[in-house]
């Protein structure tokens, strides 16, 4: 398992690239990278797609198995079917 951050160095593409190839902007891919937003499920889901699933859902959640979803293995945990989107809030 990598991080995306880990991911777009090792494959040298840009953020820009990767961006377009799971349908976001850069600046949402620069963030997912900082760490200041989570993907919702959806995009966590096109992440792993495009990464081959060397960026799998699991990834971005504490705990859970570095296992992707487009992996053939019986072991792999059913996807959650609702998630929504994690951003920080400050008061």
């Amino acid at each position: 398992m990598q991080t995306l951050k880990s991911y777009l160095q090792s494959s040298k593409v840009t953020q820009a690239e990767f961006a377009a190839s799971v349908a976001v902007k850069q600046g949402t891919v620069s963030k997912l990278i900082s760490g200041r937003i989570l993907p919702s499920l959806k995009l966590a889901q096109r992440i792993d797609a495009a990464t081959g699933g060397r960026v799998p859902v699991g990834s971005w959640v504490i705990g859970a198995p570095a296992t992707s979803i487009f992996m053939s293995s019986p072991a792999a945990p059913a996807a959650p079917t609702q998630e929504q989107p994690h951003e920080t809030i400050s008061s």
